[in-house]
């Protein structure tokens, strides 16, 4: 378990905002979203950084929804190191 992070299950969610905190400008209140968290997926509210917040796709229900953000994350990071050990000619492939 990470220093700080909750002790319930749960690294992703989709819901609908709540509440925000000062500073947030991507979300308002009644935005469906999804969200990739370092615990507490399965309380009943969860808390993000907004950074690891995205917004919802309309055509998806929120259980959808919820399996995007770790597996999409996780892509991207896998792509990245990927294109950033490959030749010129790997990263056209790729794209």
């Amino acid at each position: 378990m990470y220093p700080g992070a909750s002790e319930i299950l749960g690294l992703e969610v989709a819901g609908i905002v709540h509440e925000v905190s000062k500073g947030v400008t991507k979300f308002k209140k009644g935005d469906k979203v999804m969200a990739l968290l370092d615990g507490g997926g399965y309380a009943q509210y969860a808390a993000a950084p907004e950074g690891f917040v995205m917004p919802m796709p309309k055509n998806l229900s929120f259980a959808e929804a919820a399996g995007i953000p770790e597996v999409s994350k996780c892509h991207h990071l896998s792509l990245t190191s990927v294109l950033l050990s490959c030749n010129s000619s790997a990263v056209h492939v790729l794209a």
